[in-house]
């Protein structure tokens, strides 16, 4: 009798596990179709993410993605921008923030930094991570910033006690480096300054109360 692998070895199978399969995909979808079932996922469920961002900076031979070779970063920041306001209208048609189990990129062979942009030179950043906190996320949060060099974060920060979340910084006599969170201090971004031991039991109390 043939093992498994021998009876599926030369059958045609789909390379991925999405249904429908990409060679069936159609722009004639009813648009209406997709909202409702979306909608009629369980808020209470975690769902898993796939990214695709379909650009490399040079061709290799194992990947059978599509994908385009970026000389400039500029088309892959407007595929980005587009990608955030695909982002927004899913979230749109979904019953509630849904918790997320599984977050996956794919399309590229690898992450590439460059020098754009300018306002963000670290990478990644901490920053772009508070900012979207800000822009995207409705539910309890807190923001922390310690101990680190340069001033990456202290921006976010201020974002975030802006709208409204309990922000926290490390005090100088703990910090290995008083960096960020001094840059925190400056911007009056930190709500409390704290030792580090004391971070953790102040987080405790943030989260046992409602977000007001």
């Amino acid at each position: 009798m043939p093992s498994a692998f021998e009876k599926y070895a030369k059958v045609d199978v789909p390379r991925y596990t999405s249904y429908p399969t990409a060679p069936h995909f159609s722009a004639q979808f009813p648009v209406a179709h997709y909202r409702q079932w979306l909608g009629r996922l369980d808020p209470h469920e975690p769902i898993s993410l796939y990214l695709h961002v379909p650009f490399c900076k040079q061709q290799c031979w194992y990947c059978g993605c599509n994908m385009k070779l970026a000389a400039r970063y500029s088309p892959v920041a407007t595929y980005v921008q587009n990608l955030l306001c695909e982002i927004d209208l899913i979230a749109d048609a979904l019953p509630s923030r849904m918790p997320v189990s599984h977050l996956h990129f794919g399309g590229g062979n690898r992450l590439a930094y460059t020098k754009e942009p300018l306002a963000t030179p670290y990478r990644p950043s901490i920053d772009v991570f508070f900012h979207s906190v800000v822009a995207r996320w409705s539910g309890n949060a807190v923001g922390v910033l310690l101990t680190g060099m340069g001033r990456d974060g202290a921006a976010g920060l201020a974002a975030m006690r802006a709208k409204g979340y309990y922000t926290i910084a490390q005090d100088e006599a703990t910090c290995a480096v008083y960096g960020m969170p001094k840059a925190a201090a400056a911007l009056n971004a930190a709500v409390a300054i704290l030792p580090l031991p004391n971070i953790a039991s102040a987080l405790q109390k943030v989260f046992a109360s409602p977000r007001k």
